[in-house]
């Protein structure tokens, strides 16, 4: 699906489904900037997007990655970590804040 008819559907769900909060997990190729500031910009939108593996992304989930080894190898189970971390400015010279999962 590409990028305008994702955020079209976004749109139709909000107006069909008025006060629901939705949660979509869109993958990599949606990670664009007009995107996720879309998605930032509705109330009533949570999302998670994959990203592939990069070293800034390496570092910032570290220290969550950790928790979340130390965590599964107590409980013999995959275990989650979400956080939070401050990305580069958005072309609107806006800090972007993202939320990190490990597991």
């Amino acid at each position: 699906m590409e990028r305008t008819a994702f955020l079209h559907q976004i749109r139709c769900l909000d107006v069909a489904f008025p006060g629901v909060v939705f949660r979509v997990r869109p993958d990599g190729g949606f990670a664009a900037p007009e995107v996720l500031e879309f998605l930032d910009r509705q109330p009533r939108v949570e999302y998670v997007v994959n990203l592939a593996s990069n070293a800034v992304l390496d570092r910032l989930v570290e220290p969550a990655m950790r928790t979340a080894r130390r965590l599964s190898k107590k409980s013999g189970q995959t275990e989650h970590v979400y956080g939070c971390v401050w990305l580069a400015r958005t072309a609107l010279g806006h800090k972007s804040q993202r939320y990190a999962s490990a597991s």
